[in-house]
């Protein structure tokens, strides 16, 4: 049997950290496990020794990526990254294609409730979905929190007390809308989404100026989400002294616990903020139950009006920053996120074994030091001809989502765990340009 597993990384920012935990943890079963970039992982998964292939999600793009990745002696499974929240038979068809499901071993949901909707509309599947939850809400347990402390006390001691805003408009304030209208027509959740998220953006507009009028000594950070114009926010605040654009590399949970308390609209950092132990107000000034995620409302006090809000944030002020107390249903939660109490990896264990029973162990490929040269000095001359080549939105974007990760920055991250994981037993390598290995020393 095989003992190596790899994980896709799409968004660094958002991800990253996640998957260290993920390895740290597999690794400590005795597993190897590796993650990188999805264009580095597919280029090189011909070489790499066979294992076990975690996607982030199964859209029809994904297809072509799995049947090539079988073709060279690997097996496949996703976590579906993005989908926390589900909708109509459409939207989840959409999500997840039934081609793709073809070819997998199982596909882990966030929880028992989008396990029935997945089993509901793809019934011929129904062995293959697993409710687990995912490792990007185990990090954020009180247990492993500290790993945030370090990125925390860093944003406190720089900005001192301050009020979150995560904003959530990829598609009303896209930093590709142009290129995105002319490649597909978009769907009517689509459609209905961007319609939703810019009439919900100039409200929030019209709070800030507010905010910068009326609260001037209180600082406001605003963190707009990867997939949007940040420029668009910067132009937009430039004149408001006490509002800041920031747009870093660090994990927007890092953030949300230096703060006092997070304002956000129909976004996962509302539950981020729930499992961190943080406040969290949802603003929603535009009702739509097509596009809005419940969950979200669940964990928040929720708010649906520009006065109403001012007079909240003028009413947190007077409290030390408190807002209205949230009373959490949590029945619910349970039934949306499997590992509220559990941990994932617990959870996905049995069948991450079971599909690496079925793949014959084999050794990397190509893994010398020259041939590491020789793959780097190609992969400058490709990203060399990319940049001249490709849409500088696209580029840009591209960089929003995932600039550069070095194997020190892997290592200084692992470095936070110490107090949990034995570091010195773990061995980290790049293995291949953009790929790395964790391995458990003997």
């Amino acid at each position: 049997m095989s003992n190596r597993i790899y994980s896709v990384i799409e968004n660094k920012k958002r991800e990253l950290d996640s998957r260290i935990f993920f390895a740290l943890l597999m690794n400590e079963k005795g597993f190897t496990v590796g993650f990188g970039k999805k264009q580095n992982l597919y280029q090189y998964s011909k070489y790499l020794g066979n294992g076990l292939f975690m996607l982030k999600s199964l859209g029809e793009r994904n297809l072509q990526t799995i049947i090539n990745l079988k073709k060279n002696g690997h097996l496949v499974s996703s976590w579906d990254e993005e989908g926390f929240v589900t909708f109509d038979e459409k939207f989840t068809k959409l999500r997840n294609n039934v081609n793709c499901l073809k070819e997998i071993e199982y596909l882990y949901a966030w929880g028992s409730k989008q396990k029935k909707v997945l089993q509901n509309f793809l019934p011929e599947f129904k062995e293959k979905i697993v409710s687990s939850g995912h490792p990007r809400f185990d990090i954020l347990k009180k247990k492993y929190r500290s790993f945030f402390e370090y990125e925390k006390n860093k944003i406190i001691n720089q900005y001192g007390k301050f009020v979150l805003i995560t904003t959530r408009f990829p598609m009303g304030n896209s930093s590709i809308a142009e290129i995105r209208s002319k490649i597909k027509k978009p769907s009517e959740f689509a459609i209905k989404d961007t319609n939703f998220q810019q009439k919900t953006m100039k409200v929030f507009v019209e709070f800030l100026k507010v905010v910068s009028k009326k609260f001037p000594e209180i600082k406001v950070i605003l963190r707009p989400h990867p997939g949007e114009n940040i420029s668009i926010w910067r132009d937009i605040c430039q004149d408001f002294e006490n509002i800041k654009v920031v747009y870093d590399n660090q994990n927007t949970c890092s953030w949300i616990l230096a703060s006092q308390y997070i304002i956000s609209t129909n976004c996962h950092t509302s539950m981020e903020a729930y499992l961190l132990g943080k406040q969290s107000i949802n603003f929603a000034p535009i009702e739509n139950k097509e596009v809005e995620f419940e969950i979200f409302k669940k964990v928040s006090h929720n708010i649906s009006k520009l006065d109403d809000l001012v007079n909240s944030f003028s009413n947190s002020l007077k409290n030390d920053f408190k807002i209205v107390s949230k009373d959490y249903d949590i029945d619910y939660l349970l039934d949306n996120i499997a590992n509220h109490e559990k941990d994932s990896i617990e959870l996905m264990y049995q069948t991450i074994k079971d599909t690496l029973n079925k793949i014959l162990e084999s050794k990397d490929k190509r893994h010398s030091d020259i041939d590491f040269l020789i793959f780097r000095i190609i992969k400058k001359l490709k990203n060399y001809k990319n940049n001249i080549f490709q849409n500088k939105d696209i580029k840009k974007l591209s960089s929003q989502k995932f600039d550069i990760l070095t194997l020190d920055e892997i290592k200084e991250k692992v470095q936070r765990y110490n107090f949990r994981f034995d570091i010195e037993k773990i061995l980290i390598s790049e293995k291949y340009p953009g790929v790395f290995i964790f391995e458990r020393q003997k």
